[in-house]
């Protein structure tokens, strides 16, 4: 019997000892790891190191470094491993949020950026200078105060740690630049709308240009102040992109993503008389624009606001606000007028382009049953509904001018003036027109696309003179920077560009002063199509075989120059 103990006893560790040796032997099988790191704002990745710190027994310590592309690869043993990813003069990043990672297989980890400088924490009063070699975190609220500036250098990054926000009562001058943005986001992992407050501005001498605003809940406010809030993008945010009870000027800036239904807006416009100019708002809910005021809102592209309790492209209940000239797509209603009274919206709404909305335009919604508008050169296209009167009683609005035509339900719905769409005479141009000059007639856009319209539309010199001989958007007026998101410089190369209109492709001959172009090709909404570059003196041809009959717009870069050439393809 003892010597049976002993015989059993031997055994079970000599088991146990087979089963610790197996997975010692798989766990120190060697690891391929590659990934991808990067250098912020360079195009030089070389040189960061990636290290690899044994965590369990099985591991071993090792690192290796990144090529120029920032790529890396190496072999090290099975196990459990921290990984930190440092280069002087950057934040280290500590991979997983330095959370140990078991590594026994063929994996490729994660991207990772590492930013320039130290960290900075920041709460309370701040003034002074704020540099893009140092991360700002904000760990409360911060305030300028009255008398004090804070100068903000292009490309710093300002990360918020919680629902904290910036209040300029003293003047905030965040003046990035194209290409190298002023960063205002979430310091969270895993960020959402709404992590933190947003940027509160009450001196008229501040400053926002240039800067990326993401994942606030109301990312900018102009109180009693009227600074300059332009070619910024604002994404991401819960409430309101832009909102102002003043006089800002609001021009070239992106606002996009957000999707609060029924209460967020794009653009929120509660008193003064600003001038929003330029913009491109597109992907909301709530709202794009909403102009509660006396205000001039032109020359604006805005897209796809559509959610089903409101999704107004441009909703008007209060003031008399001018929309001249812009162009509105993709929402559950283009253009909303409503209001309990006539002292309510009077707004002046001419050449615009509204097209594949729901409702073109509603007079009238819910409650609100009175719309007293001046409606006039508009193209009103390819809607549901073209004009759309939601209310039954109490509408006084002029429609005259006006091209509807395709809106599928109808042009005029539920229509309560007399005449309206009931064809009495011909115009100048020798189509039939209503009493109130309104046409009906393909408006003839270049491909099939709005808002540029081919040389023979009727929409040509039958428009109301009194604002422009032309009914619809005037496509030259459209602002560059929301089509390309770029400031235009001076020439300095030599290019020309033919066919043009073209069919199959397009040829480009260029003399350059500066050796090196970059090519790129956008479509109408500023989506690039295509992308490439070429070098010194020659000729470059562009297959367009897989592009649709539209308008483009060809961008051209060289080092010291950028031209941008509209192109017609048919």
């Amino acid at each position: 019997m003892y010597f049976s103990n002993i015989k059993n006893i031997t055994m079970v560790k000599l088991r146990n000892l087979i089963i610790l040796v197996l997975i010692v032997s798989a766990s120190s099988l060697f690891s391929q790891l590659s990934g991808v790191a990067f250098l912020s704002n360079q195009s030089n990745h070389a040189g960061i190191k990636v290290k690899f710190i044994a965590n369990s027994q099985t591991a071993v310590t090792d690192s290796t470094l990144t090529n120029a592309t920032g790529n890396y690869s190496i072999n090290i043993s099975g196990g459990v491993y921290l990984v930190e990813i440092s280069k002087m003069g950057y934040q280290t990043n500590y991979y997983n949020n330095n959370t140990a990672v078991l590594l026994t297989n063929t994996t490729v980890l994660n991207n990772v950026t590492l930013l320039a400088g130290n960290i900075v924490f920041v709460s309370g009063n701040v003034s002074g200078n704020w540099t893009n070699n140092n991360t700002y975190i904000v760990t409360g609220d911060i305030t300028i105060a009255n008398g004090n500036t804070l100068n903000i250098q292009s490309g710093t990054n300002i990360r918020f740690s919680g629902n904290y926000s910036l209040t300029a009562n003293g003047v905030l001058i965040a003046d990035g630049s194209n290409g190298n943005q002023i960063v205002f986001t979430s310091n969270s992992a895993s960020p959402t709308a709404g992590d933190w407050s947003g940027i509160y501005i009450y001196s008229s001498l501040s400053n926002l240009t240039n800067c990326l605003v993401e994942y606030a809940e109301y990312a900018v406010t102009c109180n009693s102040s009227n600074p300059i809030i332009s070619s910024n993008e604002i994404t991401n945010f819960y409430v309101w992109g832009i909102s102002t009870d003043s006089s800002p000027t609001i021009k070239g800036n992106k606002v996009h993503d957000y999707y609060a239904l029924y209460y967020g807006v794009g653009i929120n416009l509660i008193g003064g008389s600003s001038l929003v100019e330029c913009n491109e708002v597109y992907n909301g809910s709530g709202y794009g624009i909403r102009p509660l005021t006396t205000c001039t809102v032109k020359n604006n592209i805005v897209t796809n606001i559509s959610d089903p309790q409101r999704g107004f492209g441009i909703g008007l209940t209060l003031g008399s606000p001018r929309l001249e000239n812009n162009i509105i797509s993709g929402c559950q209603r283009g253009i909303m007028v409503s209001g309990a009274n006539s002292l309510d919206a009077t707004p002046l709404i001419i050449n615009n382009t509204v097209y594949n909305n729901i409702d073109g335009m509603m007079l009238g919604w819910a409650s609100d049953c009175f719309a007293d508008a001046v409606i006039t050169n508009n193209i009103i296209v390819n809607n549901t509904n073209g004009i759309n009167i939601g209310c039954g009683a109490g509408t006084a609005s002029v429609i005259s001018y006006n091209c509807l035509w395709n809106n599928s339900n109808s042009n005029y719905n539920n229509v309560q003036i007399v005449g309206l769409g009931q064809i009495v005479s011909n115009n100048s141009n020798g189509d039939p027109i209503d009493s109130y000059f309104n046409i009906s007639k393909d408006p003839l856009f270049v491909g099939g696309i709005p808002p540029y319209l081919n040389s023979g539309s009727p929409c040509f010199g039958a428009g109301d003179n009194a604002f422009s001989p032309n009914i619809g958007c005037n496509p030259s007026l459209i602002c560059s920077n929301i089509i390309l998101g770029v400031k235009e410089n001076k020439k300095e190369s030599e290019f020309k560009i033919f066919p043009n209109p073209f069919k199959d492709d397009i040829t480009i001959t260029y003399k350059m002063i500066n050796g090196k172009i970059k090519v790129k090709l956008f479509d109408p909404l500023g989506k690039e199509v295509k992308v490439m570059n070429t070098f010194s003196e020659g000729e470059l041809k562009i297959e367009t075989l897989d592009l649709k009959p539209r308008i483009y717009f060809l961008q051209l870069t060289s080092d010291n120059s950028k031209q941008t050439i509209k192109l017609i393809k048919n």
